[in-house]
């Protein structure tokens, strides 16, 4: 694909909402919808900025579709003879310039041994990839006819798809197809560049199925994948009861599909392979002008069977933009793309050979950026501080209190009380050493912003989930509760809400609202004068849980009983067991410190 240089366009993040409260003590604010609530009109709704905790398993928003992707140039290497050959046919989305450098290139000659070492690269243990080219033969032209020109005529924007776009895409991947032909190799990997392939093992798991067109299911921030379950007579996309099953891995295997696309395996010694073609269309081709639905056509008239892998994790791709929208939104995509990434899986390490503009992580107006961590949960605090290194937000580990070093001579040296009277309303038990833990390390940030007179801080627990473009939503909301001057204490970045229908958007600034009942501490914005109003209520002398505090700080109304046990301390009780098992039915898929 020719990417276009256009003026800087912001992402396109959802509205925001919020709304004011003259009951509340504590002016707390939150996002109108909340994590594991039905997805609606974002221009109408609104959007959380982290959608849940890890455990809970949030799902992607979009439903499936196609993808799109340039195939670039090739490189034959040196192979034994009568070793079978892949060629992997990778694109970059740039212009190529006056050469072919930019270009990526590889070619894989099968050695015989199909076992790759773990961490490896993805040819592993099967040769090593190949870029010396034999005397006398040559890659495919460097496919930038239009680098002068730098777009196309009747183009919206870098994104837009135009039939001569289509064209000259399909022209490239037969040239890619017909050189990989002449070569004699027995088989042709398409990437494109935007999906990233991350199991070492790929090329061996799908050759080893031994199908003429077979394709490793990717996944993605949504349920957006590189292949169809059904199409209609007429070529377009079909909704059918096996996608999502089969997008979600609810069944694995291997399934025959009408359509896969933007990466797969196509074996040219299969039997009617030799038919297919991108370019030009099939005779009798009436279908949409798109290279994805003229080879799914060329598979269906050769009578070649298209497959989809999903029994293993092959990779990721990124969600295709609209037409009208840039750069800078695909970016934007990616990078979240990476931090979905982070949930199931170690960070993806950067190409030595591919260039990366540095970071400079910030605060983004903040005093201080607070991460809850404990030390004995390495992996999570590894993949919270990737994750905040991609989005360039600069964040300060906080050493979480631990519930297992808890006991009541050490809740007695700390002031601790428990408030009286306290039972979870769905198992009956008291405050977990858990909970008491949490407490305490949200209480020791409270009491540093007070001594250090921090104006603004953000607190994240280490198991959020953040949902696309976070840090550019965050900014433009934090820049327009400055302009609208709206007094607030504490503004939850994700939370669980127990009443939404009750909640009001606040005026002036539709992305807020005023925040009722909820569960979660996962992240939020909280000022001096909320840390000065939390600390000023003596919360270690009646502790509860902090994601029950909160809201009867500022919302009292679901448990009077409870803010009336506020006014006086009362005995220690005794710690229940921090528990391992079901989650509370409120609070999702909460997971406590143990």
């Amino acid at each position: 694909m020719l990417p276009v240089p256009s003026p800087h366009q912001p992402p396109r993040g959802a509205k925001l909402q919020v709304s004011r409260s003259s009951k509340a003590s504590l002016q707390t604010l939150g996002l109108g919808i909340s994590p594991g609530a039905p997805r609606q009109d974002p221009k109408a709704q609104g959007e959380p900025l982290v959608s849940g905790r890890i455990s809970a398993g949030a799902g992607g928003r979009s439903e499936d579709g196609d993808a799109r992707g340039t195939p670039g140039a090739d490189r034959r290497g040196t192979a034994r003879p009568g070793a079978p050959l892949t060629t992997m046919w990778t694109t970059p989305r740039r212009c190529c310039g006056s050469g072919w450098p930019p270009w990526a290139w590889t070619t894989q000659p099968w050695s015989g041994g199909l076992r790759g070492s773990p961490g490896g690269d993805l040819g592993q243990g099967c040769g090593h990839w190949r870029r010396s080219l034999q005397p006398g033969l040559r890659p495919p032209r460097c496919p930038c006819p239009l680098c002068p020109h730098r777009s196309y005529p009747d183009e919206e924007g870098p994104k837009h798809w135009t039939r001569e776009r289509h064209q000259f895409l399909m022209e490239l991947k037969q040239e890619a197809l017909s050189f990989a032909r002449g070569w004699g190799a027995d088989y042709i990997l398409f990437a494109d560049t935007d999906n990233i392939l991350t199991n070492n093992q790929t090329l061996r798991l799908l050759v080893e199925r031994g199908l003429p067109v077979v394709a490793p299911m990717l996944d993605s921030q949504t349920y957006y994948s590189n292949f169809w379950c059904g199409i209609t007579p007429q070529g377009y996309y079909r909704r059918t009861a096996e996608y999502f099953p089969t997008k979600n891995r609810q069944r694995r295997g291997c399934f025959r599909v009408p359509m896969v696309h933007s990466t797969f395996l196509l074996s040219l010694r299969a039997e009617g392979t030799a038919q297919l073609a991108f370019y030009p269309p099939h005779p009798n081709y009436t279908w949409p002008f798109d290279d994805i639905i003229v080879f799914a056509y060329a598979c269906q008239a050769a009578g070649v069977s298209a497959h989809v892998c999903n029994e293993h994790r092959y990779g990721y791709m990124n969600v295709a933009v609209k037409s009208h929208q840039g750069l800078e939104d695909e970016k934007v995509n990616f990078i979240h793309l990476i931090l979905e990434s982070l949930v199931d899986g170690p960070p993806m390490q950067a190409s030595a050979h591919v260039s990366r503009p540095p970071k400079r992580p910030s605060r983004m107006g903040f005093d201080e950026v607070f991460v809850i961590s404990l030390a004995r949960r390495p992996e999570r605090r590894a993949r919270m501080l990737s994750s905040l290194w991609e989005m360039e937000i600069l964040g300060r580990v906080l050493d979480a209190v631990d519930g297992r070093t808890l006991n009541s001579s050490v809740l007695r040296s700390l002031g601790v009380d428990l408030l009286p009277g306290y039972q979870d309303p769905y198992s009956g038990r008291t405050l977990t050493k858990g909970e008491v833990g949490c407490f305490l390390s949200h209480y020791t940030i409270w009491e540093e912003v007070a001594a250090r007179g921090l104006a603004r801080v953000l607190v994240f627990e280490d198991d959020v989930r953040f949902e696309s473009n976070f840090k550019g939503r965050l900014e433009r909301l934090m820049e327009q509760v400055a302009a609208e001057e709206l007094p607030w204490d504490l503004i939850y970045l994700g939370r669980k809400q127990v009443n939404p229908e009750e909640e009001v958007a606040v005026e002036g600034l539709p992305g807020l609202v005023v925040a009722g009942y909820s569960y979660w501490t996962l992240a939020y914005a909280l000022s001096l004068a909320g840390a000065r109003k939390l600390l000023a209520s003596q919360p270690l002398r009646r502790m509860l849980p902090v994601d029950e505090f909160l809201p009867i700080m500022f919302d009292p109304a679901p448990q009077r009983a409870v803010q009336g046990a506020l006014l006086a301390a009362g005995p220690a009780g005794l710690l229940s067991p921090t528990p391992a098992g079901r989650p509370h039915p409120l609070r999702g898929g909460r997971r406590v410190a143990q």
